[in-house]
């Protein structure tokens, strides 16, 4: 697996994990839980490779990054969004 596929990867889980039901730890556990994962290689080819060590470190450091500031991230995606409004 190369660096955009783990990263292709992660923005999904962010935004599974925008909903606010699971934590970032939660989401990332269920979601790579061998079988989940394997199940998931016959819907798309983005998972025919499980992440190794780096991948996985990368994807949970870009999944709980965007968990634990999402309130964040949201104001300034609203704060843009108006600004692009008035343009």
């Amino acid at each position: 697996m190369n660096r955009s596929t783990a990263r292709e990867i992660a923005i999904q889980l962010c935004f599974a994990g925008a909903n606010g039901k699971l934590s970032a730890d939660e989401l990332l556990d269920s979601f790579f839980a061998e079988e989940h994962y394997a199940s998931l290689a016959a819907e798309d080819e983005l998972y025919s490779e499980y992440p190794d060590d780096k991948q996985m470190d990368y994807i949970r450091t870009c999944v709980t990054g965007v968990c634990e500031h999402a309130e964040e991230l949201d104001a300034l995606i609203a704060q843009y969004a108006l600004s692009l409004i008035h343009i």
